[in-house]
């Protein structure tokens, strides 16, 4: 439960949910390689680098999903 949140969520069929969470996952993963650019372009370097680490771990994360997701295809 979030702060100040008090309603149940309604979970959809797994695969459902893990698809879309891979699509949001990938939307964040495209925000944080343009974001990784600004901040080298600005010369966060270092800031840069570790936004650039967050990313490949979102990739990772994205590829487990993925691969989630086949499991259930392979299922049906």
């Amino acid at each position: 439960m979030h702060e100040g949140h008090t309603h149940e969520h309604v979970a959809p069929e797994p695969k459902l949910l893990l698809t879309y969470m891979l699509e949001h996952n990938r939307q964040h993963a495209e925000e944080l390689a343009a974001l990784a650019a600004k901040l080298k372009a600005n010369g966060a370097a270092e800031a840069a680098a570790l936004t650039t680490e967050a990313l490949a771990a979102y990739e990772t994360g994205n590829e487990k999903l993925k691969g989630a997701c086949d499991v259930l295809i392979d299922r049906i």
